[in-house]
């Protein structure tokens, strides 16, 4: 495969994954009363929620060579970094 082909190919599953995050974020932003966005110290509940996650993560490797992907607990990261994100830049 040529080095455009691997790029191209990268890119539209980045961007799959990518809606599919957005659809996850909503659908969790829903369920949970926008949760992450009402309340007092909202950056800090957010950060505690990305250590617990990157925690979370840390413990299902330990002691493996290779670490298992938990797709649900990586969306979850995911979620909170872009949370964290519209914290910051919006002050929401």
């Amino acid at each position: 495969m040529e080095k455009k082909d691997i790029i191209n190919e990268a890119n539209e599953l980045i961007e799959k994954e990518c809606k599919d995050l957005v659809e996850f974020l909503k659908r969790k932003n829903k369920d949970y009363q926008a949760s992450s966005f009402r309340g007092i110290k909202l950056l800090e509940r957010n950060e505690a929620r990305i250590l617990d996650k990157i925690y979370r993560l840390l413990n299902e490797c330990e002691g493996r060579q290779e670490m298992n992907f938990n797709e649900d607990t990586t969306k979850d990261l995911c979620g909170y970094l872009i949370i964290r994100i519209v914290l910051l830049k919006y002050g929401k």
